[in-house]
């Protein structure tokens, strides 16, 4: 499995090992099982993998004499590497097999349909616990093709307040003309994409977040609109997306920083969480591919901070200086796999950029 894919899982479902224990080769199956989930969690960070153990009573084809203690030895390697796992802030869970019957068998090995409805069901109950758990969106199947690779969304704040889009196809190195998204009065805005939908959130001259949808499947826009929980004050702000999910940050009247969350599959947002005081000036958010939200914000004395957000164990750090310090005016920040982009510009008006390997946890200046 390749974090590349076009349709990278939310979700891996397995049930293995049989057939290694049918054919005499439990020996290190086990951890044979346990490599494939690493490997897994390698290849896509913040996927929730479900593994449902071995039939219990599964006889064999052709019959063995016994497999129960086999398998046993087996189930009881995968519910201890729940444990690790969890531990080690991925999302893994296992679920005991069903021990099925002679009639729900269809030969030694195969359940038949009413074998496989329930261990369906099994799958069931733990894929609504993740749920639940908030380990996972879910969603709709997507009728459309993803959002081409190499397209730039950009939104541009003109100084009367007006807002313009436009999008830049880089691998048919054009851009599209820029169109008018009706909006007056505008102080800050920011853009997240979830899919092929592009979420624009806007301060407008009330002081008050708004919100514009444009999803690039349909070619259809929304009206502008308040987002659910918005917060009646707010002064700059930035989001970042991690698949139906948007992170979105502010900066209170008030001076302290606020964060929310946007469930697009669900259709619901949640409240807004006080990170506290401070002098912040400007805003940026990127969120990698191990679903840790990035946020970068510059002080009252122009000195660049960082705090992160992990969403996979739900614990957040505390402030710290990144990329061995830095003192600007502005800055933005985008993510690509397990590293961020900052660029930033400085107090002497020129540009910088640094890169973030979290995968490494080393910045590049």
């Amino acid at each position: 499995m390749s974090s590349n894919a076009a349709w990278p899982p939310d979700v891996v479902l397995l049930h293995i090992g049989i057939n290694d224990l049918n054919d005499n080769l439990s020996a290190g199956a086990g951890d044979r099982a346990t490599a494939l989930v690493n490997r897994i969690f390698a290849d896509r960070p913040g996927v929730t993998v479900i593994m449902q153990g071995l039939l219990p009573n599964t006889p064999g084809w052709p019959a063995q004499s016994d497999m129960s203690g086999e398998i046993t030895t087996y189930n009881n390697k995968l519910r201890q590497l729940q444990a690790s796992e969890q531990q080690a802030g991925n999302r893994f869970s296992f679920v005991e097999g069903p021990a099925l019957t002679s009639a729900q068998m269809n030969d030694g090995l195969h359940p038949n349909d009413s074998g496989y409805a329930l261990m369906a069901q099994n799958f069931s109950t733990a894929l609504d616990q993740a749920y639940t758990d908030h380990w996972f969106t879910g969603g709709p199947a997507s009728t459309s093709w993803p959002t081409p690779p190499d397209t730039v969304r950009l939104v541009n704040r003109t100084p009367d307040g007006g807002l313009h889009n436009a999008e830049g196809d880089y691998a048919a190195k054009r851009w599209s003309t820029w169109s008018d998204l009706g909006a007056t009065g505008i102080k800050e805005v920011t853009s997240a994409a979830t899919g092929s939908v592009n979420h624009i959130f806007a301060i407008g001259s009330d002081n008050r977040v708004y919100e514009k949808d444009g999803d690039y499947s349909t070619g259809q826009w929304s009206g502008w609109f308040q987002p659910e929980n918005s917060p009646t004050a707010t002064t700059i702000t930035a989001s970042s997306g991690c698949g139906q999910t948007v992170h979105l940050v502010i900066v209170g009247t008030d001076g302290h920083l606020y964060n929310s969350d946007g469930d697009y599959a669900a259709g619901h947002w949640n409240g807004w969480t006080d990170h506290g005081g401070g002098t912040w000036k400007r805003l940026a958010s990127a969120t990698t591919a191990d679903n840790v939200n990035h946020i970068f914000a510059l002080d009252g004395n122009n000195q660049l901070q960082e705090l992160d957000a992990n969403y996979r164990t739900g614990n957040w750090s505390s402030w710290a200086t990144p990329a061995s310090g830095f003192t600007g005016t502005d800055g933005t920040a985008a993510a690509n796999g397990d590293t961020v982009h900052l660029g930033a510009i400085g107090t002497d008006g020129n540009w910088y950029n640094a890169e973030g390997n979290f995968d490494a946890s080393t910045w590049t200046n």
